[in-house]
């Protein structure tokens, strides 16, 4: 395979590459805008493993505090909890369950990304979700003041292009990883390709 075409095979994809990502920040942002924000009433919510205090504190009796919503009955992609801290929370996320009576399990379950101190944000794939349930931590003693949890929140443009440096590590490999197994499928084509012609040569050599 010539230089110029291995060029351009690595040009392609990083183009295909890049357009895939872009296609993809367009089409949630338009799907995003078509939901309708919403706020969840706390007091719907059922704690497990922590309760309310009389000031509206959720203090968190064991290592596993939940907060449950089991009527949400919504399209639901972003979840955005503001929330404050009296210690460390630990490990937070959020779980999702699309059918009425379903359970919740860790293959639909999101984690937290902290946007500012106080505000963390969830993000689940599109579709229905029936019920959610808020891991707020895994701290014992711990004292939360929860605030409002948002259901689809909008958002700025900007924000569904995030260049972290995971998307940015992504872009940059994932294309020439593509192009390398291009150029081994089709070495492997070539070589296959020349191998049979020279077994069909030598056969009718042989005739």
């Amino acid at each position: 395979m010539g230089k110029k075409i291995k060029k351009r095979i690595v040009l392609l994809c990083y183009l295909a590459f890049l357009a895939v990502w872009l296609l993809r920040g367009v089409f949630f942002f338009a799907w995003d805008r078509m939901q309708t924000p919403k706020t969840l009433p706390l007091e719907e919510g059922v704690a497990e493993g922590a309760a309310f205090t009389e000031d509206g504190i959720f203090l968190t009796e064991d290592g596993d505090p939940k907060l449950v919503f089991s009527s949400v009955n919504a399209t639901v992609r972003r979840v955005v909890v503001h929330a404050e801290y009296e210690q460390e929370p630990g490990e937070l996320d959020l779980y999702y369950a699309r059918k009425e009576g379903q359970g919740f399990s860790p293959a639909k379950r999101v984690g937290a990304r902290q946007v500012t101190p106080g505000i963390y944000e969830y993000t689940l794939p599109p579709g229905q979700a029936t019920a959610l349930r808020i891991d707020l931590g895994t701290v014992a003693g711990n004292r939360v003041a929860i605030r409002e949890i948002q259901l689809n929140p909008q958002a700025g443009f900007g924000s569904y292009f995030p260049l972290t440096l995971g998307t940015v590590a992504a872009l940059g490999l994932l294309p020439a990883l593509a192009s390398c197994l291009i150029y081994i499928i089709i070495d492997t084509l070539q070589l296959l390709r020349r191998r049979g012609g020279r077994h069909k040569g030598s056969a009718a050599n042989g005739e």
